[in-house]
């Protein structure tokens, strides 16, 4: 029979043809997707770093961090703080626990603690030049022109010694009190020496994202990464839930480490009303939610040390944000009667001189000058009340930005304290020169795609490239 075909195809070679067109179709579909999934999965989120950290408290995670790494025994140095602070003036008890430890067990040595006094002597030794080459750490050596400022502070109050530099805990009519000692002795340990530790960590994680000779261990969970979760874990400590409401009790998601004072200074500079996800509303801790999330993320990804440098940046200005404000409004509180009876000055001003002392090397390295006049107006061996004047011109606009702190980071005491005038200044964009601390900069922090457990791939990917090969595969076999 004629008909107007030029070959008869019989209905299974029809089918074949079909199957192989059909299949030639999905195989250029599915490239395109992965194509499409490849570029999602490498780009980085839009949002900027002012976006926040609204992460949610999950299962895991400190405060609402999630840590890619094992660092519960880091946060667990909060207790040792504690135990410092509920001691109050035993001071006997309170020695024991910063020279021996009993809260942070070292994995790697089951045997030893983890001690308040070796994180206060991290830069004792001359032979780790890499520690002393710390940017905050040569700030503070500057300043106190020992680079062991931190222990010897701590061991003249808990002894009760005179020195100098520190304070006449020996002979002072206000440091000799059992008030201001113990004010003292639970404010170094947090925010001297573990605030000083979690940036020594910091500085740490950087150090190893940078060294080529670690090879890719370095982008692993264990290698910069899980340095950059032991900051967060010396920062927030293992008791803390975030959220730092009125009333808070202990064993109730009560913290003692560094982290709740950016909470509690939120309130009195308006700097609060961010939502993190964990209760938590400081700009501060919002802020480094995000920082911290971000630079994990970055840290797991090779190639990435501009980006990793600048989130580093935002991390140290934003920690020093707290021991600012709170130098800043004790020294205030302290400066007047009307704020502070004569029975409470001891307490309060040694509040002052504890901020302060850890606040004036950063203040020391953009303005020797008033650094020292804040000293001499607020060190607890001054029986005084401090010169309020001295302290708000010497925390100007002008000084903020060349310490890498922005205005708005600051705040304002103008609905706490009317009376301070001290209002939210104006920045100075040509006066962020610092190569070490920059808030400006937060704002350029994109945050990553979360980095798949094993793979530097995104699982998504993965998936396309097995299903792919398969493909391809099943139509060599067909062709042959």
């Amino acid at each position: 029979m004629y008909t107007n075909a030029p070959h008869d195809i019989c209905p299974v070679e029809a089918l074949a043809l079909i199957h192989a067109f059909w299949d030639a179709f999905m195989l250029v579909k599915l490239f395109i997707l992965a194509s499409l999934l490849l570029a999602s999965s490498c780009e980085e989120d839009s949002s900027s770093g002012y976006s926040g950290g609204n992460v949610g408290v999950k299962e895991g995670s400190l405060a609402g961090y999630i840590p890619v790494s094992n660092v519960k025994e880091h946060s667990e140095i909060d207790l040792d703080l504690r135990g410092i602070e509920l001691a109050k003036n035993d001071w006997a008890a309170a020695r024991k626990i910063y020279t021996q430890g009993g809260g942070s067990i070292k994995t790697s040595d089951p045997l030893k603690y983890r001690t308040l006094q070796e994180m206060a002597n991290t830069y004792k030794d001359p032979a780790n030049a890499f520690q002393r080459s710390e940017p905050l750490a040569k700030m503070a050596h500057a300043f106190w022109n020992t680079w062991t400022f931190a222990d010897e502070h701590m061991l003249a109050v808990l002894d009760g010694k005179d020195d100098q530099r520190f304070g006449t805990y020996a002979s002072g009519a206000l440091a000799k009190t059992d008030s201001a000692r113990s004010q003292m002795t639970k404010k170094l340990a947090q925010y001297t020496i573990d605030w000083l530790y979690v940036l020594h960590e910091i500085e740490g994680a950087l150090a190893e994202y940078n060294d080529v000779s670690l090879g890719n261990s370095r982008f692993g969970t264990n290698g910069a990464a899980h340095t950059l979760d032991e900051a967060w874990a010396f920062y927030v400590g293992s008791l803390e839930d975030g959220s730092q409401e009125d009333g808070e009790q202990d064993g109730q998601g009560l913290g003692y480490a560094p982290y709740i004072l950016a909470e509690k200074m939120s309130k009195d500079f308006e700097t609060y009303g961010y939502v993190i996800g964990n209760g938590g509303s400081s700009r501060v801790n919002w802020e480094l939610m995000y920082q911290f999330t971000a630079a994990q993320r970055y840290l797991q990804t090779p190639n990435k040390a501009a980006e990793v440098a600048e989130s580093f940046k935002c991390i140290r200005a934003q920690l020093m944000v707290p021991l600012i404000q709170a130098c800043i409004v004790y020294s205030y509180e302290s400066s007047s009667s009307e704020h502070t009876s004569d029975s409470d000055l001891a307490k309060y001003k040694a509040e002052a001189w504890a901020f302060c002392s850890a606040a004036l090397p950063w203040l020391h390295d953009v303005d020797p000058t008033a650094a020292a006049k804040v000293k001499e107006e607020v060190i607890i061996s001054n029986a005084n009340r401090p010169n309020w004047s001295v302290v708000r011109e010497a925390f100007s606009g002008k000084n903020l930005n060349k310490m890498g702190i922005k205005c708005q980071d600051i705040g304002s005491l103008g609905e706490a304290y009317p009376e301070a005038k001290f209002d939210k200044c104006s920045d100075d964009k040509s006066l962020f020169t610092s190569s070490h601390v920059r808030s400006d900069v937060c704002g350029n922090v994109k945050m990553p795609k979360e980095v798949s457990k094993g793979s530097h791939a995104s699982p998504s990917f993965s998936f396309l490239i097995v299903l792919l090969s398969a493909l391809f595969v099943h139509n060599i076999r067909n062709f042959h």
